[in-house]
């Protein structure tokens, strides 16, 4: 299959983007709905030639548009459809997030890169060799995972920003939103206006995060420095009270 013919150079990764392979299942899915699909049948489908679909349908797989039944073919997945008719708008988006998280390499990247500088795709195109990536295809997946984080808008200024809205919300027959557990913690917890950057500061057991507005001046910036001097006076002298020592 078109794995097995990845892992011949090396460990599978997503060999096109998730926008594409979505336009492809589409493609499919207007045609066939959920059946069961052949890739010879899929190639008469999009037009194109089997050499040329193999490795775009085993990007399909990887990130769950599509399930490969041996026997039977391919065939739409749930999560798929669930981003092409969403039963409330506000769904798509994570079930897009969902589809980026499905490839195990992402999963090893995210976990890497998550609120963290992100490098170019030489960069990571270097780092991929731990993840068992041939060296012929390092570059190329890097480009695809960073076209990927541009396209979900999760590249904010060169560091990676994924997480998943909460999805749980529904709407009875009167159209009010029933809220969840997990919507009140977020409510608690408000997510980052879109106009706020949050930086998070690595503290060695700590994690502090500086969040400031995305367009802020020089001017500001001085002020803020300020700020922060004069806790970090206060500290010192609370800390020296309590014959506490800073490390």
């Amino acid at each position: 299959m078109a794995e097995e013919q990845e892992n011949n150079t090396g460990r599978s990764y997503p060999a096109e983007t998730i926008e594409n392979c979505f336009a492809i299942v589409s493609e499919i899915y207007n045609t066939k709905a959920d059946a069961f699909v052949y890739l010879n049948d899929i190639c008469a489908i999009v037009g194109k030639p089997k050499g040329t679909m193999i490795l775009k349908i085993s990007a399909c797989v990887q990130y769950g548009f599509l399930q490969n039944q041996s026997g039977k073919g391919y065939q739409a997945t749930p999560l798929f459809t669930s981003i092409l008719s969403p039963e409330f708008e506000s769904q798509r988006r994570p079930r897009q997030l969902e589809a980026f998280n499905n490839p195990q390499l992402y999963k090893n990247l995210i976990e890497r890169y998550n609120s963290k500088p992100l490098p170019p795709s030489s960069g990571i195109a270097n780092i991929l060799l731990e993840y068992g990536i041939h060296e012929n295809s390092r570059l190329k997946a890097a480009n695809i995972f960073i076209e990927n984080c541009n396209y979900l808008g999760i590249n904010e200024g060169g560091r990676l920003r994924y997480f998943i809205p909460n999805i749980n919300n529904t709407e009875n027959n009167n159209g009010n939103s029933e809220v969840s557990d997990n919507d009140l913690k977020n409510k608690q917890n408000p997510a980052v206006p879109q106009t706020i950057f949050e930086l998070p500061i690595d503290l060695g057991g700590n994690t502090a995060y500086l969040r400031y507005p995305r367009n802020i001046t020089t001017a500001e910036i001085k002020i803020l420095k300020i700020m922060l001097d004069a806790t970090l006076t206060a500290l010192e002298a609370r800390q020296k009270i309590t014959n506490d020592v800073l490390p």
